[in-house]
């Protein structure tokens, strides 16, 4: 199981790091559109210049985040996990609700990305996102209820990799 864990990585690596050079693009983009001796302020109410310094420097910032998120997953230990163990990041967590198993992998910051694996489609959430939350520490065979879509949802921890 540790050579799914390590495709969910490198597909997280691949994923933040396009995100990131797009992002980083983009800022450049800005960057030079901001500064761009054509892009001096016709008048005291024309604030494109500003406007593009603005967007270049919150694009900045979150090709700094992603970059950040990057090195914490690069550098992230996929332990192995027993049906004793508590829920931590690295955990492939199998559960069920409705009839229907479920699979979501544990990270401390990353979260939003669903991949299909071997077959198998999986789901990454990070211990900071409210269900990483209510995952982290459980073990196998509890029960929990989580509010999905104005519906609580039953949801059984059967396994954890």
């Amino acid at each position: 199981m540790i050579a799914v864990k390590q495709k969910i990585i490198d597909s997280l690596i691949a994923d933040l790091t396009h995100e990131r050079d797009v992002l980083s693009r983009a800022a450049e983009t800005a960057h030079a559109e901001a500064t761009h001796p054509e892009a001096k302020p016709e008048n005291r109410y024309d604030t494109r210049s500003l406007e593009a310094s603005y967007l270049a420097g919150a694009q900045q910032a979150r090709v700094e985040e992603l970059t950040a998120k990057i090195e914490i997953i690069r550098s992230m230990t996929l332990h192995p996990f027993s049906r004793t163990d508590q829920i931590a990041p690295s955990a492939l967590v199998q559960l069920e609700s409705d009839g229907k198993i479920l699979e979501y992998f544990l990270t401390a910051w990353v979260s939003g990305y669903t991949y299909k694996i071997d077959s198998r489609e999986i789901k990454v959430v990070s211990a900071q996102s409210p269900f990483g939350a209510a995952l982290n520490g459980r073990t196998v065979g509890e029960s929990m209820t989580f509010r999905v879509a104005n519906q609580d949802k039953e949801f059984e921890i059967l396994n954890i990799i």
